[in-house]
């Protein structure tokens, strides 16, 4: 089976069109899969989505599409358990960049012009706990569910969606979550639904 030629809405930026015709190529025909990349291009209410979130960070908008695309969102982690790791990266990066610092003052005030190679040596590892730290609020995450959803599929996804739009655009834009949200489920997931989930998770 041949699948139809991939069509795209207004405005969707190059990023995102080059990540659809990717995961499109790689998707069955016919599948749900499939189905729900065509919507996610094409629907005519990412127009908007694209628009508000490209006024934001333009870079990023491949990775929010092709979240939106994940049929499978579990992974082995909570978001609990990623604000927990990235707390402890920030805890490393701040004690790190700390003590270049004041190995700085030390040599300065002994009045020591080496190359400063012992504070490079820790401000490297003090970048590298950094981009530790930002990877650790990407998602997808597992959803820990307490009680019966009514619709735990738009639930996953929303929450997964919020902690990716917040962590990337400072906002979690419950109203452009819930968007991606309906257009990917093709059902309707609105605005103080996703707002409930987010604020009761």
């Amino acid at each position: 089976m041949r699948a139809p030629a991939l069509t795209f809405c207004r405005d969707i930026p190059d990023s995102v069109r080059k990540e659809a015709i990717k995961l499109y190529a790689e998707a069955k025909p016919g599948t749900h899969h499939a189905r729900r990349i065509e919507r996610l291009a094409s629907d005519d209410r990412m127009t908007g989505v694209w628009q508000k979130l490209k006024s934001r960070n333009v870079d990023e908008l491949a990775h929010v599409f092709r979240v939106a695309c994940n049929e499978n969102l579990r992974r082995t982690h909570s978001v609990k358990t990623a604000r927990r790791v990235s707390k402890h990266y920030i805890q490393m990066f701040t004690r790190l960049r700390k003590m270049a610092d004041a190995l700085d003052d030390e040599m300065q005030a002994a009045g020591d012009v080496g190359w400063g190679l012992d504070q490079q040596t820790l401000r490297d590892a003090a970048d590298v706990y950094e981009v530790l730290m930002d990877r650790a609020n990407l998602g997808p995450f597992v959803v820990k569910r307490y009680k019966k959803i009514q619709d735990p599929q738009a639930r996953d996804l929303a929450l997964v969606l919020s902690e990716i739009v917040k962590s990337l655009f400072g906002d979690p834009l419950d109203i452009t979550v819930a968007d991606i949200a309906s257009v990917a489920l093709d059902r309707t997931v609105d605005e103080r639904t996703v707002k409930f989930w987010r604020t009761d998770s």
